[in-house]
């Protein structure tokens, strides 16, 4: 393929299992409040059309669709491809770990190789109306779901555009996130510009509001790159709360993901002979993934000096967020009802997903000392779930317990770039080395 170029027929892209314009029938127009803003973008509903126009009872084709022209006037072609593929890539990554609520997204081109986005149509925005005030009341009494999970996937995918707009919901109050053309915006930026796109443990603490990040909306309190008068008051309040506890599982989740599954995932809905040279001289999906593995280091900076994550990841037995999140890998099902991850075996997933575990805990040993509230571990023959008495308080908290030594002597294998470290080898009371630093309560 010429690079940087728009694929060169419709049939070119039905190989990659991406689906025709044509296979569709207009059923409305779409008129967004904000259609006049630079955002926006032509939309229709329409449903697909069942071969050869036969006449069909099958749901299939009953189904509504929210269809986007990525045409933006007045920009390059190749610029329309790359929006298109972002928003492809980033709300699928947003549907894998929200499978039961979040619209599937697919490409569709036109007979004239013009990228659409289409997303599954759901309800209607049952958030607009509501006050700043009323919006965090039905936080603090967890009447509104999924939206910490929401969030911090939202900040790892560097989403610019995180107005109230794009937020919706559905029967059981779990927000879904829909128009994700504005994430991973860095990707745009030259390479000296990026960090400017960084988060940090402040922003997670902050959450739902942001103090760091610099996004051009975020629900009440940036509008238009400007702070509103309404911020959040109640981030410290909850320290327990479900919406804090979607914050913490969704950041460990994001920081156990094996470094290779970006680059299967972006490369399963992007052509890996797509290349843009205003992006980068490497494929294109190639771009995606190594941006993916960006913000996964961003992510671990951040909570390795949130000292509530690091609470929550010594306290709590993480297995069943193991078995889960392996499960949730293993029956995603992306376009064509095929997983992006080839010959993904479950039980050798959850292995490696409790050898970063470990690898990440020890991280947090070696880069700062634990919070006051966890003791230090007994030397165990291997990872064990015990019961032991913090701060000699009567009630029990689970804890894992870590054998140093087995961990030192098997970092190799671990990610070089998320788990990276300089550990003696030799060192097997490393609690006795470990270097401090500031501590964000």
């Amino acid at each position: 393929m010429t690079v940087g170029s728009c694929p060169k027929s419709p049939l070119d892209m039905l190989g990659n299992r991406h689906h025709l314009y044509e296979k569709f029938e207009l059923v409305s127009l779409f008129q967004s409040e904000e259609a006049t803003s630079s955002f926006s973008h032509k939309t229709q509903i329409m449903r697909k059309l069942p071969k050869d126009n036969q006449i069909t009872n099958d749901p299939l084709f009953s189904v509504n669709w929210v269809v986007k022209e990525a045409l933006i006037a007045g920009q390059p072609a190749w610029s329309n491809w790359v929006s298109a593929y972002i928003e492809l890539v980033t709300q699928e990554f947003l549907r894998l770990f929200n499978q039961w609520t979040q619209p599937k997204t697919r490409l569709l081109l036109d007979l004239n190789r013009n990228p659409f986005i289409a997303s599954k149509k759901i309800c209607l925005n049952p958030y607009k109306n509501l006050s700043p005030f009323a919006f965090d009341d039905r936080i603090k009494t967890s009447d509104i779901n999924n939206l910490g999970r929401i969030l911090v996937l939202a900040l790892f995918q560097n989403e610019r555009d995180l107005k109230f707009g794009n937020l919706n919901g559905n029967a059981f109050d779990c927000i879904v996130k829909i128009d994700g053309d504005h994430s991973l915006y860095a990707l745009g930026l030259p390479l000296d510009q990026r960090n400017s796109q960084e988060f940090t443990a402040h922003d997670l603490q902050a959450l739902p509001d942001v103090v760091n990040y610099t996004p051009y909306n975020w629900l009440y309190y940036i509008k238009q790159e400007k702070r509103t008068l309404h911020g959040s008051s109640f981030h410290a309040d909850l320290p327990s709360s479900p919406f804090r506890i979607e914050i913490h599982k969704t950041t460990l989740e994001l920081l156990l993901l094996p470094e290779k599954m970006f680059e299967q995932f972006s490369s399963f809905y992007i052509p890996e002979d797509e290349v843009f040279e205003a992006i980068s001289s490497k494929s294109f999906f190639k771009a995606v993934a190594d941006m993916y593995l960006a913000r996964q280091q961003i992510l671990l900076k951040a909570a390795l000096e949130y000292d509530a994550f690091k609470l929550y990841l010594f306290k709590e037995n993480h297995q069943e967020l193991i078995e889960g999140l392996a499960d949730m890998l293993t029956r995603f099902q992306g376009k064509g009802k095929i997983n992006p991850f080839p010959i993904l075996n479950k039980t050798s997933l959850i292995e490696d997903l409790n050898d970063n575990l470990a690898a990440l805990m020890m991280k947090y040993e070696v880069s700062r000392p634990l919070p006051s509230q966890v003791k230090n571990f007994p030397k165990q023959s291997d990872n064990t779930f015990k019961k032991i008495k913090h701060n000699d308080q009567a009630e029990d908290q689970p804890i894992l317990l870590i054998d140093c030594v087995t961990l030192q002597r098997n970092l190799s294998k671990y990610s070089p770039t998320l788990f990276n470290n300089n550990i003696n080898n030799n060192n097997t009371d490393h609690n006795n080395k470990v270097r401090s630093s500031p501590s964000l309560k």
